[in-house]
């Protein structure tokens, strides 16, 4: 991305007959120690080396560290504290890092990995955020994966955190180590520490820890999901109302009928296992 802004670079006049503006940095300021900056106050107040800011006030402020950094959009990386990070949209990781790190990141979307309430101190280094509002005013982010609008969006912390779908973990006190994917997987609970949710309002409203859910009707939730499995306890639990092995179509749960003194119960207990799929029945009256 650098080479290709620096080659349409190349490619203009000399700077010195573009407007220029000492004050507010308008149009092209090349005091930016091998940095560029395009746009009104692009990098104003802020020499960062070798990044490259481009809009409204990006890459700028009195606090903004952004060493080979690339900042695009309307107060894109404002204020921040972004090394080796790309920033791109509107407020775009606005005073992320502030008091902390948020660098080695890409965070792209309106308003994502913005520190919104300028938070100190704000971590979101070695992280990806994509989306419209994707974790606004989350403090803490860091190692983690979050693709999706609103994913973790006024989550207090998701580090090390994966989240794919809109709303994921929005509302979460503590994201911490989970992996939220499907539409709103999550997404009103309030603890979700090292929990997995996969499916479409897959543990919408049940906070927990520890748990494993996956689900896609947002009528079953917690231990009534198709599957829920609890990892500090081992335990595993299926919400199916039919089943099937191997390669059996599903049936519902079997009851077996028939009298014991007969063998009557043997046979059929062995009828309903092979419905079922779990044996081959090769017995002999």
């Amino acid at each position: 991305m650098r080479t290709i802004l620096f080659s349409l670079l190349l490619t203009l006049p000399a700077f010195g007959q573009f407007p220029y503006s000492a004050t507010t940095g308008e149009w092209l300021n090349t005091n930016s120690l091998g940095g560029v900056n395009i746009g009104s106050y692009a990098g104003n107040a802020t020499p960062s080396i070798d990044a490259i800011r481009i809009g409204f006030f990006a890459g700028a402020g009195p606090n903004a560290s952004l060493t080979s950094s690339i900042a695009i959009g309307r107060h894109a990386f404002y204020n921040a504290h972004a090394d080796q990070s790309f920033g791109f949209g509107h407020a775009a990781g606005q005073y992320a890092g502030l008091g902390g790190d948020a660098s080695s990141s890409i965070i792209g979307g309106y308003l994502a990995g913005r520190n919104a309430n300028q938070l100190s101190p704000h971590y979101g280094f070695l992280s990806v955020v994509f989306g419209y509002e994707a974790v606004t005013t989350t403090k803490s982010f860091q190692a983690s994966a979050i693709v999706g609008a609103r994913g973790g969006s006024t989550a207090v912390s998701a580090v090390a955190a994966s989240m794919l779908g809109y709303g994921t973990g929005q509302i979460a006190t503590n994201a911490d180590f989970s992996t939220l994917v499907g539409y709103s997987a999550g997404g009103n609970a309030a603890q979700l520490t090292n929990c997995i949710y996969l499916g479409s309002y897959a543990g919408y409203n049940y906070s927990r820890v520890n748990t494993l859910i996956i689900e896609s009707n947002p009528a079953f939730t917690g231990t009534s999901s198709l599957i829920y499995g609890e990892t500090d306890t081992r335990l595993i639990q299926f919400g199916a109302t039919k089943m099937g092995f191997f390669g059996t179509p599903a049936t519902a749960k079997p009851t077996i009928t028939g009298s014991r003194a007969s063998g009557a119960v043997l046979q059929d207990l062995l009828l309903k296992l092979s419905n079922l799929g779990l044996i081959n029945d090769s017995t002999t009256p």
